[in-house]
């Protein structure tokens, strides 16, 4: 059987002294949906993030978050970025992942995270 999918979505950020807050609203619809799925007929999910850079661009410091509504999953990311030079980056971060099994991303529970990157561009 077919299905269609709708994804519309709304957002909003400002930079104030530094800080880049965002805020977004994304809804996703499926449509002729006759079996059960992970995303449920109607899914509603709220980011909100924030963003700072300190010492001229150097490090930054980023935390964001994703809620869905109708079957309840979190996910969580904070992560500080240092830019060692121009084309050597360190970044440590954390992910966090939480939700009931039956949800798009509460299927990897068990898979939260904490990591380092190394990364040279040429």
């Amino acid at each position: 059987m077919a299905r269609d999918t709708v994804e519309l979505g709304v957002g909003i950020d400002y930079g104030y002294r530094g800080w880049v807050p965002v805020a977004q609203l994304n809804q996703t619809f499926v449509l002729r949906n006759a079996t059960s799925l992970l995303v449920p007929d109607v899914e509603t999910r709220l980011l909100f993030g924030i963003r700072r850079d300190f010492l001229a661009d150097r490090v930054a410091a980023e935390l964001a978050a994703v809620q869905e509504i109708e079957r309840g999953y979190t996910t969580a990311l904070g992560r500080a970025t240092l830019a060692v030079s121009d084309h050597l980056r360190l970044r440590l971060g954390y992910l966090m992942i939480a939700g009931t099994r039956r949800s798009l991303i509460g299927q990897y529970h068990d898979n939260d995270e904490a990591f380092v990157q190394l990364r040279y561009s040429y």
